[in-house]
């Protein structure tokens, strides 16, 4: 588990609602996404065309929106609307006494 935040204050403040924030984990680029109060890592770049996902926008539906091709991404299981291509691979925040945690295989 690798810690993200202290707490969930100072990680909202970090990450306002409808945000995004790069952060680098073992080396690797990941955006840290706040919908609805909920914070989410993905991958950092879209699987379709491996463009940064970092400008990316969020609909009504639980998803971001590849800034490229518009390609939609379900913030919880990664999935494409269209299953125009694999997965953005998503990673749960979870929250507790101790912190935000996330786990990244």
């Amino acid at each position: 588990m690798i810690k993200l935040f202290d707490n969930m204050d100072i990680a909202l403040k970090k990450v306002p609602e409808q945000k995004v924030l790069k952060v680098t984990i073992n080396k690797k680029e990941y955006l840290l996404l706040n919908y609805r109060g909920c914070l989410t890592l993905t991958e950092s770049h879209c699987p379709h065309m491996q463009h940064p996902l970092k400008e990316c926008k969020f609909n009504g539906f639980n998803e971001i929106i590849c800034p490229l091709h518009e390609y939609r991404f379900n913030i919880k299981t990664g999935e494409e609307s269209a299953g125009r291509c694999g997965p953005l691979s998503v990673f749960p925040v979870k929250v507790n006494d101790l912190g935000l945690f996330v786990e990244i295989p």
